[in-house]
């Protein structure tokens, strides 16, 4: 074991360092989603997904590090250094990605609630009504799609 803790405390750190950046994508994909911005929402989730991709990346080459040393990936962990820290952090860009979720689904069900009653409307007072597909064009009411892909 002794052999490989520098190499796992190195890694360990940079895994810190994509947490910590993830966290702030957090953030900001929650400032972009209270401003209603849509498009720093979409830069938010792309980098988001890139982000979580490296730290996939770098926990995997941890892993291969512990199980070449015949260790369990988990256990083995107990004395690297900053793992605990990293472990909480993690904890903490956990949450916030909830909540974003959160976020997400709340609106969704508010926009399907409005175009029910929006078709309900429509539909009560004896006029066709005119709504539009997940691409954005107009079909008359009755078909069956979905909404859009959150």
């Amino acid at each position: 074991m002794d052999d490989i803790i520098p190499g796992l405390t190195t890694l360990v750190a940079e895994m810190a360092v994509v947490v910590e950046e993830m966290c702030a994508v957090l953030r900001a994909e929650r400032e972009a989603l209270d401003r209603y911005d849509s498009d720093a929402l979409n830069e938010a989730s792309a980098l988001k997904s890139r982000t979580l991709v490296r730290l996939d990346e770098l926990d995997a080459e941890r892993v291969l590090m512990l199980r070449t040393a015949d260790l369990d990936p988990q256990e083995g962990m107990a004395e690297i250094e900053g793992w605990q820290p990293l472990l909480q952090q993690l904890a903490i860009g956990r949450d916030l990605n909830h909540e974003n979720g959160e976020i997400v689904s709340r609106r969704l069900r508010q926009v399907r609630q409005a175009l029910t009653m929006l078709n309900q409307m429509a539909g009560s007072s004896g006029a066709e009504a005119e709504v539009y597909g997940p691409k954005g064009l107009s079909r008359q009411r009755g078909g069956s799609s979905t909404l859009g892909k959150a």
